[in-house]
Protein backbone atom coordinates (compact mmCIF):
# COMPACT_ATOMS: atom_id res chain seq x y z
CA UNK A 1 0.00 0.00 0.00
CA UNK A 2 3.13 2.12 0.48
CA UNK A 3 4.03 1.82 -2.42
CA UNK A 4 0.61 3.01 -4.20
CA UNK A 5 0.58 6.03 -2.25
CA UNK A 6 3.75 7.27 -3.00
CA UNK A 7 3.27 6.43 -7.11
CA UNK A 8 0.33 8.20 -6.27
CA UNK A 9 1.78 11.10 -4.79
CA UNK A 10 4.54 11.16 -7.66
CA UNK A 11 1.88 11.55 -10.32
CA UNK A 12 -0.70 13.70 -8.46
CA UNK A 13 0.02 16.91 -10.63
CA UNK A 14 -0.61 14.67 -14.36
CA UNK A 15 -3.37 13.00 -12.59
CA UNK A 16 -5.54 16.33 -11.53
CA UNK A 17 -4.41 17.54 -15.20
CA UNK A 18 -5.74 14.65 -16.75
CA UNK A 19 -9.39 14.45 -14.87
CA UNK A 20 -9.54 17.86 -15.44
CA UNK A 21 -9.24 17.57 -19.25
CA UNK A 22 -11.38 14.09 -19.35
CA UNK A 23 -14.03 16.46 -17.55
CA UNK A 24 -13.83 19.36 -19.71
CA UNK A 25 -13.80 17.21 -22.68
CA UNK A 26 -17.28 15.60 -21.23
CA UNK A 27 -18.93 18.94 -20.58
CA UNK A 28 -18.32 20.33 -24.08
CA UNK A 29 -19.26 17.12 -25.77
CA UNK A 30 -22.54 17.75 -23.54
CA UNK A 31 -23.10 21.31 -24.56
CA UNK A 32 -22.55 20.60 -28.23
CA UNK A 33 -25.25 17.51 -27.93
CA UNK A 34 -26.88 16.56 -24.81
CA UNK A 35 -28.43 12.67 -26.67
CA UNK A 36 -24.85 12.17 -28.39
CA UNK A 37 -23.26 13.12 -24.41
CA UNK A 38 -25.99 10.90 -22.67
CA UNK A 39 -24.08 7.55 -25.22
CA UNK A 40 -21.17 8.00 -24.91
CA UNK A 41 -20.78 9.53 -21.21
CA UNK A 42 -18.95 5.83 -19.64
CA UNK A 43 -16.51 5.78 -22.60
CA UNK A 44 -15.78 9.69 -21.81
CA UNK A 45 -16.06 9.39 -17.96
CA UNK A 46 -15.97 6.50 -16.61
CA UNK A 47 -13.33 4.00 -18.93
CA UNK A 48 -10.54 7.03 -18.79
CA UNK A 49 -10.42 7.57 -15.34
CA UNK A 50 -9.70 4.20 -14.18
CA UNK A 51 -7.68 3.35 -17.06
CA UNK A 52 -5.30 6.44 -15.35
CA UNK A 53 -4.56 4.38 -12.30
CA UNK A 54 -2.51 1.68 -14.78
CA UNK A 55 0.67 3.35 -15.00
CA UNK A 56 0.15 4.25 -11.38
CA UNK A 57 -0.14 0.72 -10.55
CA UNK A 58 3.07 -0.48 -12.57
CA UNK A 59 4.71 2.56 -10.70
CA UNK A 60 4.26 1.25 -7.48
CA UNK A 61 5.22 -2.14 -8.67
CA UNK A 62 8.44 -0.38 -9.97
CA UNK A 63 8.86 0.99 -6.58
CA UNK A 64 8.48 -2.16 -4.47
CA UNK A 65 10.81 -3.96 -6.26
CA UNK A 66 13.65 -0.68 -6.04
CA UNK A 67 12.78 -0.81 -2.38
CA UNK A 68 13.11 -4.75 -2.04
CA UNK A 69 16.63 -4.44 -4.15
CA UNK A 70 17.78 -1.87 -2.03
CA UNK A 71 17.33 -3.98 0.99
CA UNK A 72 18.89 -7.11 -0.40
CA UNK A 73 22.00 -5.27 -1.42
CA UNK A 74 22.47 -3.45 2.29
CA UNK A 75 21.54 -7.07 3.44
CA UNK A 76 24.37 -9.07 1.81
CA UNK A 77 26.61 -6.54 -0.35
CA UNK A 78 27.70 -8.68 -3.23
CA UNK A 79 27.90 -8.18 -7.16
CA UNK A 80 24.90 -9.53 -7.77
CA UNK A 81 22.70 -7.75 -5.89
CA UNK A 82 24.34 -4.41 -6.65
CA UNK A 83 23.56 -5.29 -10.15
CA UNK A 84 19.95 -5.69 -9.44
CA UNK A 85 19.49 -2.84 -7.53
CA UNK A 86 20.78 -1.11 -10.44
CA UNK A 87 18.78 -2.73 -12.74
CA UNK A 88 15.49 -1.17 -11.13
CA UNK A 89 17.09 2.75 -11.45
CA UNK A 90 16.61 5.05 -14.27
CA UNK A 91 19.64 5.32 -16.33
CA UNK A 92 20.57 8.62 -15.44
CA UNK A 93 20.43 7.75 -11.33
CA UNK A 94 22.32 4.51 -11.94
CA UNK A 95 25.87 6.23 -12.76
CA UNK A 96 25.10 8.69 -9.60
CA UNK A 97 24.90 5.36 -7.62
CA UNK A 98 27.56 3.18 -9.24
CA UNK A 99 30.11 6.56 -7.83
CA UNK A 100 28.58 6.01 -4.49
CA UNK A 101 28.91 2.47 -4.12
CA UNK A 102 32.66 2.62 -5.18
CA UNK A 103 33.16 5.38 -2.82
CA UNK A 104 31.80 3.09 -0.47
CA UNK A 105 33.51 0.08 -0.85
CA UNK A 106 36.71 2.04 -1.34
CA UNK A 107 36.10 3.66 3.02
CA UNK A 108 34.85 0.00 3.54
CA UNK A 109 37.80 -1.09 2.26
CA UNK A 110 39.66 1.32 4.30
CA UNK A 111 38.21 0.26 7.43
CA UNK A 112 39.10 -2.96 7.39
CA UNK A 113 42.38 -2.80 6.43
CA UNK A 114 42.33 -0.25 9.35
CA UNK A 115 40.81 -3.02 11.99
CA UNK A 116 43.73 -5.38 10.56
CA UNK A 117 46.34 -3.31 11.66
CA UNK A 118 44.57 -2.35 15.05
CA UNK A 119 44.48 -5.74 15.76
CA UNK A 120 48.13 -6.53 14.78
CA UNK A 121 49.13 -3.55 16.90
CA UNK A 122 47.30 -4.72 20.05
CA UNK A 123 48.73 -8.39 19.22
CA UNK A 124 51.94 -6.69 19.38
CA UNK A 125 51.60 -5.02 22.44
CA UNK A 126 50.28 -8.22 24.18
CA UNK A 127 53.06 -9.73 23.01
CA UNK A 128 55.76 -6.93 23.93
CA UNK A 129 54.37 -6.78 27.30
CA UNK A 130 54.77 -10.74 28.01
CA UNK A 131 58.31 -10.46 26.45
CA UNK A 132 59.46 -7.48 28.53
CA UNK A 133 57.62 -9.23 32.34
CA UNK A 134 61.25 -11.48 31.58
CA UNK A 135 63.64 -8.96 32.15
CA UNK A 136 61.19 -7.55 34.70
CA UNK A 137 61.03 -10.75 36.73
CA UNK A 138 64.74 -11.22 36.51
CA UNK A 139 65.23 -7.50 38.03
CA UNK A 140 63.12 -8.36 40.88
CA UNK A 141 64.97 -11.67 41.19
CA UNK A 142 68.21 -9.97 41.41
CA UNK A 143 66.48 -7.30 44.19
CA UNK A 144 65.72 -10.03 46.18
CA UNK A 145 69.06 -12.45 46.04
CA UNK A 146 71.46 -9.56 45.71
CA UNK A 147 69.88 -6.93 47.94
CA UNK A 148 72.39 -7.81 50.52
CA UNK A 149 75.50 -7.11 47.93
CA UNK A 150 74.00 -3.36 47.03
CA UNK A 151 74.39 -0.17 48.77
CA UNK A 152 71.18 1.08 49.96
CA UNK A 153 70.74 3.59 47.72
CA UNK A 154 71.30 1.93 44.75
CA UNK A 155 68.89 -0.76 45.99
CA UNK A 156 66.48 2.09 46.39
CA UNK A 157 66.88 3.08 42.97
CA UNK A 158 66.45 -0.28 41.47
CA UNK A 159 63.31 -1.31 43.65
CA UNK A 160 61.80 2.48 42.11
CA UNK A 161 62.66 1.44 38.98
CA UNK A 162 61.62 -1.71 39.13
CA UNK A 163 58.30 -0.47 39.94
CA UNK A 164 57.80 2.40 38.11
CA UNK A 165 58.60 -0.24 34.88
CA UNK A 166 55.80 -2.94 36.17
CA UNK A 167 53.20 -0.05 36.89
CA UNK A 168 53.52 1.15 33.12
CA UNK A 169 53.59 -1.97 31.89
CA UNK A 170 50.59 -2.69 33.46
CA UNK A 171 48.98 0.40 32.45
CA UNK A 172 49.99 -0.35 28.49
CA UNK A 173 48.51 -4.25 28.74
CA UNK A 174 44.93 -3.28 29.84
CA UNK A 175 44.76 0.27 27.93
CA UNK A 176 45.47 -2.61 24.40
CA UNK A 177 42.95 -4.63 26.08
CA UNK A 178 40.16 -1.85 26.93
CA UNK A 179 40.03 -1.44 22.67
CA UNK A 180 39.49 -5.25 22.26
CA UNK A 181 35.34 -6.35 21.64
CA UNK A 182 36.42 -9.61 24.06
CA UNK A 183 37.37 -8.55 27.57
CA UNK A 184 38.44 -12.04 29.95
CA UNK A 185 36.64 -10.21 32.95
CA UNK A 186 35.54 -13.22 35.85
CA UNK A 187 32.99 -12.29 37.97
CA UNK A 188 32.88 -13.71 41.47
CA UNK A 189 31.58 -12.91 45.19
CA UNK A 190 34.76 -11.10 46.80
CA UNK A 191 35.65 -9.61 50.02
CA UNK A 192 36.85 -6.08 49.25
CA UNK A 193 38.77 -5.68 52.53
CA UNK A 194 40.74 -8.85 51.02
CA UNK A 195 41.38 -7.51 47.81
CA UNK A 196 42.59 -4.32 49.64
CA UNK A 197 45.04 -6.11 51.40
CA UNK A 198 46.22 -7.87 48.01
CA UNK A 199 46.48 -4.91 46.15
CA UNK A 200 48.67 -3.50 49.21
CA UNK A 201 50.53 -6.67 48.91
CA UNK A 202 51.16 -6.08 45.43
CA UNK A 203 52.41 -2.50 45.71
CA UNK A 204 54.17 -3.18 49.51
CA UNK A 205 57.74 -2.35 48.06
CA UNK A 206 56.58 1.44 46.77
CA UNK A 207 54.86 1.93 49.66
CA UNK A 208 57.52 1.24 52.28
CA UNK A 209 60.36 2.64 49.94
CA UNK A 210 58.10 6.06 49.67
CA UNK A 211 57.04 5.59 53.77
CA UNK A 212 53.33 5.60 53.21
CA UNK A 213 51.08 4.67 56.08
CA UNK A 214 48.12 2.50 54.99
CA UNK A 215 44.92 2.24 56.85
CA UNK A 216 41.90 -0.17 57.17
CA UNK A 217 38.48 0.92 58.68
CA UNK A 218 34.59 0.47 58.45
CA UNK A 219 32.81 -2.38 57.70
CA UNK A 220 33.51 -5.47 56.02
CA UNK A 221 31.57 -5.27 52.66
CA UNK A 222 31.35 -8.26 49.42
CA UNK A 223 30.78 -7.92 46.06
CA UNK A 224 30.40 -8.93 42.93
CA UNK A 225 33.40 -8.06 40.41
CA UNK A 226 36.63 -9.13 38.76
CA UNK A 227 39.31 -9.86 41.20
CA UNK A 228 42.20 -9.08 38.39
CA UNK A 229 40.88 -5.80 37.52
CA UNK A 230 39.91 -4.63 41.13
CA UNK A 231 43.32 -4.97 42.02
CA UNK A 232 44.44 -3.18 39.12
CA UNK A 233 42.07 0.00 39.95
CA UNK A 234 43.34 -0.17 43.69
CA UNK A 235 47.00 -0.27 42.46
CA UNK A 236 46.83 2.97 39.66
CA UNK A 237 44.89 4.96 43.03
CA UNK A 238 47.86 3.90 45.39
CA UNK A 239 50.38 4.73 42.44
CA UNK A 240 48.48 7.98 41.97
CA UNK A 241 49.00 9.12 45.75
CA UNK A 242 52.14 7.74 45.76
CA UNK A 243 52.66 9.78 43.11
CA UNK A 244 51.35 12.99 44.44
CA UNK A 245 52.04 13.11 47.81
CA UNK A 246 54.46 14.69 49.81
CA UNK A 247 53.55 15.84 52.80
CA UNK A 248 54.73 13.95 55.88
CA UNK A 249 53.60 11.93 57.27
CA UNK A 250 52.16 10.33 54.41
CA UNK A 251 48.62 8.20 54.85
CA UNK A 252 46.39 6.23 52.31
CA UNK A 253 42.78 5.31 54.17
CA UNK A 254 40.70 3.04 53.07
CA UNK A 255 37.33 3.44 53.97
CA UNK A 256 34.58 0.88 53.69
CA UNK A 257 30.85 1.00 54.12
CA UNK A 258 27.32 -0.23 53.10
CA UNK A 259 24.11 1.95 52.66
CA UNK A 260 20.76 0.81 51.65
CA UNK A 261 22.00 -1.89 48.30
CA UNK A 262 25.45 0.18 47.85
CA UNK A 263 28.88 -0.77 49.06
CA UNK A 264 31.62 1.92 49.25
CA UNK A 265 35.11 2.26 48.84
CA UNK A 266 36.89 5.77 49.52
CA UNK A 267 40.54 5.90 48.98
CA UNK A 268 41.86 9.09 50.60
CA UNK A 269 45.04 10.26 50.87
CA UNK A 270 46.86 13.48 52.72
CA UNK A 271 48.25 15.26 49.44
CA UNK A 272 48.40 18.69 47.79
CA UNK A 273 45.24 17.58 46.30
CA UNK A 274 43.04 18.92 43.24
CA UNK A 275 41.99 22.53 42.07
CA UNK A 276 38.53 22.81 42.09
CA UNK A 277 38.18 23.58 38.25
CA UNK A 278 40.26 20.30 37.48
CA UNK A 279 38.36 17.68 39.65
CA UNK A 280 35.53 17.43 36.79
CA UNK A 281 38.63 16.31 34.38
CA UNK A 282 41.34 13.95 36.29
CA UNK A 283 39.39 10.26 34.55
CA UNK A 284 40.38 12.55 31.29
CA UNK A 285 42.77 10.13 29.15
CA UNK A 286 46.04 12.49 29.18
CA UNK A 287 44.56 14.62 31.51
CA UNK A 288 48.14 16.02 33.89
CA UNK A 289 47.09 18.87 35.89
CA UNK A 290 49.36 21.63 36.44
CA UNK A 291 52.86 21.23 36.70
CA UNK A 292 52.47 16.91 36.32
CA UNK A 293 54.97 15.30 34.23
CA UNK A 294 52.94 12.16 34.46
CA UNK A 295 50.78 10.81 31.35
CA UNK A 296 47.48 10.94 32.76
CA UNK A 297 46.72 7.33 31.62
CA UNK A 298 46.46 5.15 35.09
CA UNK A 299 43.24 7.33 36.29
CA UNK A 300 41.88 7.25 32.65
CA UNK A 301 42.08 3.53 32.97
CA UNK A 302 40.47 3.42 36.16
CA UNK A 303 37.39 4.80 34.83
CA UNK A 304 37.39 2.49 31.98
CA UNK A 305 37.23 -0.81 33.84
CA UNK A 306 35.29 0.92 36.62
CA UNK A 307 32.44 1.87 33.70
CA UNK A 308 32.84 -1.94 32.48
CA UNK A 309 32.72 -3.69 36.15
CA UNK A 310 29.64 -1.64 36.93
CA UNK A 311 31.41 0.62 39.70
CA UNK A 312 30.40 4.37 40.09
CA UNK A 313 33.75 6.42 40.53
CA UNK A 314 33.54 9.75 41.81
CA UNK A 315 36.13 12.57 43.30
CA UNK A 316 36.19 14.93 46.14
CA UNK A 317 38.98 16.80 46.66
CA UNK A 318 39.92 20.30 48.76
CA UNK A 319 42.86 21.69 47.59
CA UNK A 320 45.79 21.54 49.97
CA UNK A 321 43.80 18.79 52.31
CA UNK A 322 44.28 15.25 49.75
CA UNK A 323 41.79 13.24 47.30
CA UNK A 324 39.84 10.74 47.74
CA UNK A 325 38.07 8.41 45.52
CA UNK A 326 35.03 6.79 46.08
CA UNK A 327 34.44 3.20 44.53
CA UNK A 328 30.21 2.28 44.84
CA UNK A 329 29.43 -1.43 44.40
CA UNK A 330 25.72 -1.94 43.53
CA UNK A 331 25.44 -5.24 46.23
CA UNK A 332 23.20 -8.37 45.03
CA UNK A 333 20.51 -9.68 47.39
CA UNK A 334 22.48 -12.64 48.30
CA UNK A 335 24.87 -9.54 50.06
CA UNK A 336 22.53 -7.34 51.89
Amino acid sequence: MKYLWQAIKEARYWLITYVALVLCFSLFTWLMDLEAWTSVQFIIIALPIPLAFIPIMLNAQKYRQLDEAAQAFWQEQNDYNERQWLNELPLAAQDQLKVLLASLKQKDDQLNQQNIELKQYKNYIEEWVHEIKKPLALISLVIENRSDQMSPIVLERMVHARNQIKNHVDQILYYARMNSSHRDYRFETLELTSVIHLALAENASILQETAFKSTIQGQAARVVSDKKSLIFILSQLINNSVKYVHTEPKELIFTLNQINTTATLRIEDNGPGVEKEDLPFIFDQAFTGHGSSSTGMGLHLVKQLAEDLAIKLTAESIEGKGLAIILSFPLHEEHL
